[in-house]
C-alpha cells in the first residue's frame, strides 16, 4: 500500500536485528542507568524518514499505527514519579480517551528516558532505546494484561476489542538529540519481526524485535 505523500525527509542511519539461530535475548539491568545487554547481531542501515508533522493525511492509529495529538499539561517536574501518577495519569487517561474513543483505560507504568550520562546517573532513569523494535507480540500483549489485572477484569478486557497503546512526550527542552521515529504499519510484514524474550530478575516478557533491513521499502517518520 502507498504511503501517505510527503514534502520532504531525509536519510539517517537505525540498528536493527540481524535474524539468527535461536531467540534473541534483552537482559535488562536492575539498575536503570546502564544499558540492557543483548544477545545477536545488529547492522546498521540508512532509512528515508519523513516529518510526520506533514503527513496528508494525518497519520492515524488504526491506520498508520500512531498519530500526533497536542496536548498541554500541568505537569512542571516529570522525575517526581508520584506527581505523573497523581496528576499526569489523569490527563494521559482523559487524552486516549478523546483520542480512541475507549470506554477503559489502565495506565500500569511509565518510563525516561535521558541521554545525559550525569543526568541519567543523578536521576536513576534509562537509557534511550536505539535498536528498532516493536514492543508487544501476539503473546505478551493479552499476559500482560493477565499480569497487572485481576482475573475478572481481565476477562473484561480481553472479551473486547483493546489495544497497547504507548503515549510519547518529549519532557527536555528539545527532542533535536534522540528524536522518536516509527514506522508506517501499513509498510511492514509479520516478517519483519523475530519474538524476542525480555529477562528480567523475576520474569521473562516477550516483545518482537525488528529485523534487518534488507531493502525494501520502510516507510518511517
Amino acid at each position: 500500500m502507498q504511503a501517505p505523500a510527503t514534502t520532504a525527509s531525509i536519510d539517517a542511519t537505525l540498528n536493527f536485528y540481524v535474524k539468527g539461530a535461536g531467540t534473541p535475548k534483552v537482559f535488562m539491568s536492575a539498575k536503570h542507568s546502564e544499558a540492557n545487554r543483548r544477545t545477536g547481531a545488529f547492522r546498521d542501515a540508512a532509512v528515508a524518514i519523513a516529518d510526520a508533522r506533514k503527513l496528508t493525511p494525518p497519520p492515524a492509529l488504526d491506520r498508520e499505527g500512531f498519530q500526533l495529538v497536542p496536548h498541554r499539561t500541568a505537569m512542571t517536574d516529570f522525575y517526581d514519579n508520584a506527581a505523573v501518577e497523581e496528576r499526569y495519569y489523569p490527563e494521559v487517561t482523559a487524552l486516549l480517551r478523546k483520542a480512541t474513543g475507549a470506554t477503559d483505560v489502565f495506565i500500569f507504568d511509565h518510563t525516561l528516558r535521558v541521554e545525559d550520562d550525569r543526568k541519567r546517573a543523578e536521576r536513576a532513569v534509562r537509557l534511550p532505546v536505539t535498536v528498532v523494535h516493536n514492543d508487544y507480540t501476539e503473546k505478551s500483549g493479552p499476559q500482560r494484561i493477565r499480569d497487572l489485572l485481576e482475573p475478572d477484569q481481565a476477562a473484561r478486557f480481553l472479551g473486547h476489542r483493546y489495544a497497547m497503546v504507548n503515549v510519547w512526550r518529549s519532557v527536555g527542552l528539545s527532542a533535536e538529540r534522540m528524536p522518536l521515529a516509527v514506522a508506517d504499519a501499513r509498510s511492514m510484514a509479520v516478517g519483519d519481526f523475530t519474538a524476542t524474550d525480555l529477562v528480567y530478575e523475576d520474569r521473562t516478557g516477550e516483545i518482537g524485535k525488528q529485523l534487518v533491513h534488507d531493502g525494501s521499502r520502510r516507510d518511517l517518520a
